[in-house]
C-alpha cells in the first residue's frame, strides 16, 4: 500500500507539472560571456522560453533600467507613461501573445515575479510598455532620463571589395553614442527566433531581455535593420500610434511585407511607412546589394534616402545620423564630416588604382 501511495503521488506530481507548466522551446548558452538564446515555435512559445530562461535578466532590465533609470526613480512618471502607452499605442495580437508568454515563463520559473526595488510583482503591462521604451523615454511627455543618440554606417560592394576578408560583403558599424547605464550593457543579449508561423522567417535580435521589439536585427536572408535616434521631436497626431521598434521587427520577421515577391530593405521601409510613430527615428535598412535610410517622425511622416539621393558620401556607403538627414535641416557633426572626407579619398584612390591596373 505504501508503495502504491508513493507511485500515486509521483503520478500526481507529473500530471500537475503538465497542467501548470509547458515545454520550454529554447536553448540558452554563452559565447565569450555573451548570452545567446534560441527560441522556437509560435509567438507564445517563443515568449515563454524567453521569460523562463531569462527570467532574472528580464526583471532586472524592466525594474532597474526601464522603471528606475529611464524614469529617474519617479514611479508616478513611469505609471503615467505606462498608462499612456496602453491607451494610445497599438500592439499586434501576436506580440501580445509573446508578451503573455514571457510573463508566464517568468511566473513558472524559480525566479518568481517579485521586483524588490519597486516592491511589487512584475506585470504583463510592464513588459508591454517595454516594447516602446525608446518612444516613452524620448517623447518629452514624461520625466524620462535617457539619451539614445546612436548612429550607423553601412558599407558594401565597391567600398569593401578591396578588403581581403569582406571582398565586397556588407559591413555595418554601430555607434551607441548615448550614455548607457551599466546594467543594460551587462545584459545585452542575442535572441535568435525560429518561428513556426508560415509567413515568418528566422531572424536574430540584438536586444535586452524582455524586449519583443528590436533596434538591431538581421533576417535569415541577409536583410538587416538598425534604429537610430534623430530628427525633430514634434507631436501632432496621437491617433493609432505604433512602436517603431515593432515596425522594424515586422519588416524583418515577416517575409515580403510589401508584396513585391522580394525580401529586401524596402520591406523595412513599407513596415515603417504604414505606421504612425510618436518620436523621430533614423533607421538603416541594408542587405549585401543595397542600403536605404528611413527618416520618420510624428509631424512630417517618412522620407527615404538611398544611393541616388545620397550625395554627401560615395556610393555603396550610407550613414544614418543627424549629420546627413533630409527630413529636416541637418545637424552638423565633425566626426561624420571627417568620415565623408575619408570615404571620398578612399574611393578616389581605388579609382586611380583600377585605372593604373587596366
Amino acid at each position: 500500500m505504501r508503495r502504491l501511495l508513493i507511485l500515486l503521488l509521483f503520478a500526481i506530481t507529473l500530471l500537475s507539472g503538465q497542467i501548470i507548466g509547458q515545454d520550454v522551446n529554447g536553448d540558452l548558452f554563452k559565447i565569450d560571456n555573451k548570452t545567446i538564446l534560441k527560441v522556437y515555435g509560435s509567438h507564445y512559445e517563443r515568449g515563454y522560453a524567453h521569460g523562463f530562461l531569462l527570467a532574472e535578466e528580464v526583471k532586472v532590465e524592466i525594474e532597474q533600467f526601464f522603471i528606475l533609470y529611464v524614469f529617474s526613480n519617479d514611479l508616478d512618471a513611469y505609471a503615467q507613461a505606462r498608462t499612456y502607452f496602453i491607451e494610445n499605442f497599438t500592439v499586434e495580437r501576436k506580440y501580445q501573445d509573446e508578451i503573455r508568454g514571457i510573463f508566464d515563463g517568468i511566473s513558472d520559473s524559480d525566479v518568481g515575479l517579485f521586483m524588490r526595488e519597486v516592491d511589487r510583482d512584475i506585470e504583463q503591462e510592464d513588459i508591454l510598455a517595454f516594447t516602446g521604451f525608446t518612444d516613452l523615454a524620448t517623447c518629452g511627455l514624461f520625466n524620462a532620463n535617457a539619451n539614445f543618440g546612436c548612429s550607423t554606417l553601412a558599407d558594401w560592394g565597391r567600398s569593401t571589395e578591396n578588403d581581403g576578408e569582406l571582398q565586397g560583403d556588407l559591413v555595418v558599424s554601430r555607434a551607441l553614442d548615448g550614455h548607457m547605464e551599466q546594467i543594460i550593457n551587462q545584459n545585452h543579449s542575442l535572441i535568435v527566433h525560429f518561428p513556426s508561423e508560415e509567413d515568418e522567417t528566422p531572424w536574430a535580435n540584438i536586444c535586452f531581455p524582455g524586449m519583443v521589439s528590436t533596434f538591431s536585427c538581421i533576417g535569415q536572408h541577409g536583410v538587416a535593420a538598425f534604429q537610430n535616434f534623430g530628427g525633430r521631436n514634434r507631436i501632432t497626431d496621437e491617433e493609432n500610434l505604433h512602436p517603431v521598434m515593432l515596425a522594424i521587427r515586422n519588416g524583418i520577421e515577416v517575409y515580403d511585407v510589401n508584396g513585391d515577391d522580394m525580401y529586401d530593405p524596402d520591406d523595412i521601409r513599407t513596415a515603417i511607412e504604414s505606421e504612425n510613430s510618436l518620436t523621430p527615428w533614423i533607421v538603416t535598412a541594408v542587405d549585401i546589394e543595397s542600403g536605404i535610410v528611413i527618416e520618420t517622425n510624428n509631424e512630417n511622416g517618412t522620407e527615404v534616402r538611398n544611393e541616388e539621393n545620397n550625395t554627401v558620401i560615395p556610393n555603396n556607403n550610407i550613414a544614418a545620423t543627424n549629420h546627413y538627414r533630409v527630413l529636416y535641416q541637418l545637424y552638423a557633426c565633425n566626426r561624420y564630416a571627417n568620415i565623408a572626407d575619408s570615404l571620398e579619398r578612399d574611393c578616389q584612390c581605388n579609382d586611380r588604382a583600377q585605372l593604373e591596373h587596366t
